[in-house]
């Protein structure tokens, strides 16, 4: 019973403000961030479970230099443009599902005492809705070993571009996991990234 009510309560949160008539468009969406990629979370590049060497990574709490931290959209197809925010946590959203694709493809991640550190910063989340959904995230990411010497930091880019039913936070939330999973994919094909990886082996 209990879990009825939160599902029914998480799911009034997904609100649309109307304005004028009932038939009017809605002006605005607050969602919550579902993870609901419809990319394959288990993808990324060849050799990448063999970095890690079967050591553990610990993911340590992303932070957030974005301005606006609640807005992670905006519908550009009436003006004015209707904006789409969400009352959760954007850097904790992006730490969660980093662990999960780094767990999904056999990657052993753990609480504390990594042999590696994986660490960011989220600096873009949003997607652009102008006749199809167009999402963008951007994560600063560091290494560091276990001794907490940092081997390298770099940017990680994600991109992600759909059609859907128009304003829809399913969509926006679909687009929002699917930029987060080709930011990890584009992140483990980066030489540099696999290199510091590789580097610390010899402290074994």
């Amino acid at each position: 019973m209990r879990t009825r009510y939160r599902r029914v309560g998480r799911l009034l949160m997904v609100a649309a403000v109307f304005t004028g008539s009932a038939c009017a468009h809605p002006s605005a969406i607050v969602m919550p961030l579902e993870w609901s990629p419809t990319s394959d979370i288990r993808d990324l590049p060849p050799g990448s479970l063999e970095l890690f060497g079967g050591r553990p990574v610990t993911v340590a709490p992303f932070g957030d230099r974005r301005t606006e931290r609640n807005r992670v959209g905006s519908n550009l197809e009436h003006s004015p443009a209707r904006p789409v925010s969400t009352p959760d946590d954007v850097a904790a959203f992006v730490t969660a599902s980093v662990m999960k694709i780094f767990q999904a493809n056999g990657i052993l991640v753990s609480p504390s005492g990594g042999a590696f550190t994986i660490k960011g910063d989220v600096l873009e989340f949003f997607v652009t809705e102008e006749n199809t959904y167009q999402g963008r995230v951007v994560i600063e990411i560091g290494v560091s070993d276990a001794r907490g010497r940092e081997s390298w930091r770099g940017v990680a880019v994600g991109a992600s571009h759909r059609f859907g039913r128009s304003f829809k936070a399913d969509n926006y939330n679909e687009t929002l996991s699917d930029c987060v999973v080709a930011a990890m994919q584009q992140l483990f094909g980066r030489a540099e990234f696999q290199a510091a990886l590789r580097g610390p082996r010899a402290e074994r």
